[in-house]
């Protein structure tokens, strides 16, 4: 697998999800130009194990862990590396479940990055499968940051979140 060139090979797991993500959007892409691409996945998550590592704080919808991008294995590899994840005091995981109903902002993945500097706004990034935009409208950025501190509210909180995660493990 191509992460095992990483620190540690702290993201295996990842690698194999990710490989199967990108050749599902890029099938007809170059051999080079995806094992690139993971490549690159997999040295952005280093950034989460580094001393004063970023926070991340993540909600993932319940359909992600049922999603069988590259088989079972593949599967259980990824809430896997999740788990370990979870572990880590500068992340938070949470899951919204099906039981929870619909929420704002399930139009695909979307991030916020939020900086410690006050006069720096808050940045959206909004990933789609071909493309990714970067929206400036105040109305749009606001749009999104109180969507996903709602969905935060509404999720499963972490510890409960855990117990999700080894739950499909166990499932799969």
């Amino acid at each position: 697998m191509r992460a095992e060139g990483l620190p540690g090979g702290r993201c295996r797991g990842a690698a194999g999800y990710a490989e199967a993500v990108i050749l599902q959007e890029h099938h007809d892409a170059p051999a080079e130009q995806v094992e690139r691409r993971v490549e690159l996945r997999m040295l952005r998550q280093e950034i989460l194990y580094r001393p004063n590592a970023p926070l991340l704080w993540v909600v993932l919808d319940e359909t992600t862990l049922h999603r069988r991008y590259g088989g079972r294995q593949v599967l259980r590899a990824q809430i896997q590396h999740l788990i370990a994840l979870t572990e880590l005091q500068n992340v938070i995981v949470q899951v919204m479940t099906f039981d929870q109903g619909g929420y704002d902002a399930a139009d695909g993945p979307v991030a916020i990055l939020r900086f410690a500097e006050a006069h720096v706004h808050d940045v959206v990034y909004r990933e789609r499968a071909r493309s990714a935009s970067y929206p400036a409208d105040p109305a749009i950025v606001d749009y999104y940051c109180v969507a996903l501190d709602r969905l935060t509210v509404r999720a499963h909180e972490p510890h409960a979140t855990q117990a999700i995660l080894y739950q499909r493990l166990k499932d799969l």
